[in-house]
């Protein structure tokens, strides 16, 4: 069951003192401010399929500040929630910013954007779910845009007061409908009226909403009685609205992140080179292993080309662990694997066998998701740096035959690992579609009681994104 809370209102009206000319104009001068918003829903529910009925009761207060013409607003906001099921209760109390359309909320110090809060709750082996959406309970500006709206279809009346002006109007569910059901279907809206105060000069400070709903779906009913204070003051007073800087590093990744993590068909190229020394007198011992995955990728499947090659002077020079292709169509997958391969493809795990056609992409997400970066604008699109010098991380767990992670650095406590420098640099697209990157490092192992030192290599490159790929045939 949804049950949704889009929150924003105000009413005007037309009188021979007050044009509704002169009101649209104060309406639109508005552009600076503060405010505070407290909402409150009284519902009675009921469940069909368990016959289960209760109430349901929730009170929002928002304070912020707000800049209309940038249309940003920031400020602080507290949800109380309470049912009567078992476990049904919810407070919550978080900074959030809106830019637009788009409302972000720390939630236990982290950034997101703002998603429905779900109370779950299982009575008689059923679980059972509620969810309140608060998407535009703080945007001043779908506010006062619908107070205009209402100016321009409707005719009512301003009452004079002391102060400046008072408007009351009953409204239909239609009209109401806007303001409390979005696009969300099931919400029946069916009736209410709004208030509103104005200064002598037409500019709103008080606006007050209700309305009588119903809600339905997946065995729910909900009916529900919505009330609303609206309260603005220092209305174009100098405010300005900053934008906190982690959540400019979040909003800089989610830039990054969705159209990464929405990349439908590719092809890819993944290469490390990781060479060991180790200084063992008289002479120095020196291995290097190579990884590269050719890939294909699209909805159907993917096709990818596994090479694995390790150079050890002391084992007989060139040994070839891993040369196979795994195609996944349909869900199915198959190996088939060169003859000179050092083992059996039955030995290979499952997890290692279908994490490779993905492995370019999961790698570049991972690293952008576990730190901080700067990125800077290119004649061609974007360019990534990333410092991981002092960054906890895991890279490129590539599992070979024997389910062995090869060329896997740690850089965790107790990992053995010191005297760790690296860096990654990554190019995007205009469009934030990745291009290529690189990851490189060096670092010092204690290998049992030698001290090795490490030179980690790794680059991936993308074509086609998005583009129509087709899967190459294997051949066996």
């Amino acid at each position: 069951m949804v049950f949704v809370v889009v929150l924003a209102g105000g009413c005007v009206g037309t009188s021979a003192s007050l044009s509704s000319e002169k009101i649209r104009d104060s309406l639109n001068n508005v552009k600076t401010g503060e405010y505070s918003l407290v909402s409150s829903v009284n519902a009675t529910y009921l469940y069909q399929p368990l016959n289960l009925s209760g109430k349901w009761t929730e009170l929002l207060t928002v304070r912020g500040v707000f800049h209309r013409s940038k249309n940003l607003s920031a400020g602080n906001l507290t949800l109380r929630l309470n049912t009567t099921l078992p476990e049904g209760t919810v407070n919550l109390s978080v900074p959030y910013f809106i830019n637009g359309s788009e409302v972000y909320m720390k939630l236990h110090g982290e950034w997101q954007e703002a998603t429905p809060i779900t109370l779950k709750t299982s009575v008689k082996n059923e679980t059972l779910t509620f969810r309140t959406r608060i998407t535009s309970a703080t945007n001043v500006s779908s506010q006062l845009n619908y107070l205009e709206k209402i100016l321009e279809s409707k005719n009512v009346t301003l009452n004079k007061t002391d102060n400046g002006y008072y408007l009351f109007v009953r409204l239909t569910g239609d009209e109401l409908a806007p303001l409390f059901s979005g696009n969300t279907s099931g919400v029946t809206v069916k009736g209410g009226w709004l208030e509103a105060n104005f200064t002598k000069e037409g500019t709103p400070y008080y606006m007050g909403e209700h309305a009588e709903m119903s809600v339905s779906g997946k065995g729910f009913l909900v009916n529900m009685t919505v009330n609303m204070k609206i309260t603005l003051k220092n209305i174009n007073e100098p405010i300005e609205v900053e934008i906190p800087s982690d959540l400019r590093e979040f909003i800089k990744r989610q830039k990054l992140l969705e159209p990464l993590e929405d990349m439908k068909s590719y092809r890819s190229n993944l290469t490390l080179r990781v060479e060991c020394i180790q200084n063992l007198t008289p002479f120095t011992y020196v291995t290097t292993s190579t990884s590269e995955v050719l890939s294909w990728v699209n909805e159907n499947g993917s096709v990818s080309h596994v090479l694995v090659v390790v150079e050890d002077p002391l084992l007989g020079g060139r040994m070839v662990l891993f040369n196979s292709t795994i195609s996944e169509k349909n869900g199915r997958l198959t190996m088939t694997s060169d003859e000179n391969d050092l083992f059996s493809i039955e030995n290979v795990s499952w997890s290692g066998r279908s994490v490779y056609s993905h492995l370019t992409q999961e790698i570049l997400l991972d690293m952008l998701l576990h730190s901080n970066f700067t990125m800077e604008k290119t004649d061609e699109g974007y360019r990534v740096y990333l410092n991981l010098t002092n960054t906890p991380a895991k890279f490129f767990d590539f599992v070979n035959s024997k389910g062995k992670a090869l060329g896997t650095i740690s850089t965790g406590e107790n990992a053995g690992v010191t005297d760790f420098n690296g860096y990654l640099e990554a190019n995007f697209t205009a469009e934030f579609l990745p291009v290529s990157y690189r990851i490189h490092a060096t670092y010092t192992l204690r290998n049992g009681f030698i001290d090795a030192e490490m030179i980690y290599d790794l680059t991936g490159r993308f074509w086609d994104v998005n583009g129509n790929i087709e899967l190459p045939k294997s051949e066996r």
